[in-house]
């Protein structure tokens, strides 16, 4: 099996788990808030780290996008709650 794959079955099942095991929606919004941040720190990483380049832009879209959640609220649009069918 490749080990990609594998990577992406076990990290679907511990997901799936999760839904059964957390008793609330504040877990799945805190893990979803790490996921974000490792996402945007690994591609950081990958820029400082093997090619030696300076980028502002992933500071940038991380910025514009929190700006976006936060305001669209203020003119109707609703926010989407990270796992909202897991929700009791």
């Amino acid at each position: 099996m490749n080990p990609t794959l594998k990577a992406l079955l076990i990290t679907l099942a511990l997901v799936v788990a999760g839904a059964l095991i957390f008793p609330s929606s504040y877990y799945f919004r805190v893990g979803a808030l790490v996921w974000i941040n490792t996402i945007s720190v690994t591609g950081i990483v990958v820029l400082l780290g093997y090619v030696g380049l300076v980028s502002l832009g992933h500071a940038g879209f991380f910025a514009i996008g929190a700006y976006a959640v936060a305001l669209l609220p203020a003119y109707g649009v609703p926010s989407v709650r990270p796992c909202s069918s897991a929700q009791r």
